[in-house]
C-alpha cells in the first residue's frame, strides 16, 4: 500500500512538471510568434510607406510639369492671339487707307473732270453750241424714223405670220384631202385585187381541162393582174412623188419666211399647179380604174360560162 501510495505521488508529480513544461513551451512559442508577425507587419508598412512616398514624390512632379505645360501653352497662344490681332489691324489700317487714297483720287478726277467741262464751255463759242443742237435734233428726228420704220416692219410682219398661218391651214386641209383620195383608192385597189384572187382561184381547178380549147381567158387573166400590179405600183411611185413635191414646198416656204410676201403669187401659182396635176393623175387613175374593172368583170363572166359549161358537159 506505501508502495502504491508513493508510486501514485511520483505520477502526480510528474504529471504536474510535464504541464509546466508544456505550459512555459507553449507561452515561449505564443511570444515568439507574436514578436514574429509584428516584425513582418512592420516590414510590410514599412514598404507601403515607402511606395506611397514615391509615388506621392512621382505624381507632384508630374502636376508639376503638367503645370508648366499649360502655362506655356497659355502664354504662346496670347502671342499667337496678339500677332494675330496686330495683323488684322495692320490689313484694316491698309484698307482704310487704300480706300481713302481711292475716294481722294476719285474725288481729284471729279474735280478735274469738271474743271475741264468748264474751261471746254468757257472756250467754246456760242456757234459751236447751235451746232451740237441741230445734231441733236438731227439724232432725235432719224430715231424717230427709223422707230417709224420699226412698227411698220413689225406690222408687216404680222401680216406675214398671218398669210403663213392661213397657208398652214390650207396646207393642211389639201393633205387632208389628198389622204382621204388616197385611202379610198387603196380601198378600190384592194377591192380589185381580191376579186382577182377569187377568180383565179375559182379557175385553177378547170384550168388543167381546159387549156386547148380555152386559153384566151387565162391569157386576159394573167394581162389584168398585170395591169392591176402596174396600177398599184404607180400609185405608189405616185404618191412618192406628191409627197415629196409637197414636203420640198413647205419646207421652202419655212426656210424663206421673210420671202412670202415677194413670192406670194408664184406659191399660188404653184398650188394651183399643183391642184391641177392632182386633178389629171386623179381622173386618169379612175379612168385605168374603171377600165381594168370592166376587164375583170368580162373575165369572170366568161369564167362563169365556162364553168357552167364545163359542168354541163361532165
Amino acid at each position: 500500500k506505501k508502495r502504491k501510495y508513493v508510486l501514485r505521488g511520483i505520477v502526480g508529480l510528474q504529471k504536474q512538471f510535464r504541464g509546466y513544461q508544456s505550459r512555459d513551451y507553449f507561452h515561449s512559442m505564443k511570444d515568439a510568434a507574436v514578436i514574429l508577425q509584428s516584425y513582418i507587419r512592420g516590414e510590410s508598412v514599412g514598404r507601403n510607406y515607402n511606395v506611397v512616398e514615391k509615388s506621392a514624390i512621382v505624381s507632384s512632379e508630374i502636376t508639376k510639369e503638367l503645370d508648366a505645360v499649360i502655362h506655356l501653352q497659355s502664354v504662346v497662344r496670347k502671342w499667337l492671339a496678339r500677332r494675330r490681332l496686330k495683323k488684322s489691324m495692320q490689313q484694316k489700317k491698309q484698307s482704310q487707307n487704300e480706300k481713302r487714297k481711292s475716294r481722294r483720287k476719285s474725288r481729284r478726277r471729279l474735280s478735274e473732270e469738271k474743271d475741264l467741262l468748264a474751261e471746254q464751255f468757257q472756250v467754246q463759242p456760242w456757234a459751236d453750241l447751235a451746232d451740237l443742237q441741230s445734231r441733236v435734233e438731227k439724232v432725235e428726228a432719224a430715231m424717230m424714223q427709223k422707230e417709224d420704220e420699226n412698227t411698220a416692219l413689225q406690222e408687216e410682219l404680222q401680216r406675214f405670220e398671218e398669210r403663213w398661218l392661213e397657208h398652214e391651214t390650207r396646207m393642211k386641209s389639201m393633205e387632208e384631202t389628198w389622204q382621204k383620195h388616197m385611202s379610198s383608192m387603196q380601198m378600190s385597189l384592194a377591192a380589185a385585187c381580191k376579186i382577182l384572187a377569187s377568180d383565179k382561184t375559182a379557175t385553177q381547178g378547170n384550168d388543167s381541162e381546159d387549156t386547148m380549147s380555152l386559153g384566151t381567158p387565162t391569157k386576159e387573166l394573167k394581162s389584168s393582174l398585170n395591169v392591176v400590179s402596174n396600177l398599184s405600183l404607180a400609185f405608189d411611185q405616185r404618191r412618192v412623188v406628191v409627197f415629196d413635191e409637197d414636203v420640198k414646198c413647205h419646207v421652202e416656204a419655212k426656210l424663206e419666211p421673210d420671202a412670202v410676201s415677194i413670192k406670194k403669187q408664184h406659191a399660188e401659182e404653184e398650188l394651183s399647179r399643183l391642184k391641177l396635176r392632182f386633178e389629171k393623175w386623179k381622173k386618169e387613175y379612175k379612168a385605168r380604174l374603171r377600165g381594168t374593172k370592166a376587164r375583170l368583170r368580162l373575165n369572170g363572166h366568161k369564167g362563169r360560162h365556162r364553168n357552167w359549161w364545163c359542168k354541163k358537159s361532165f
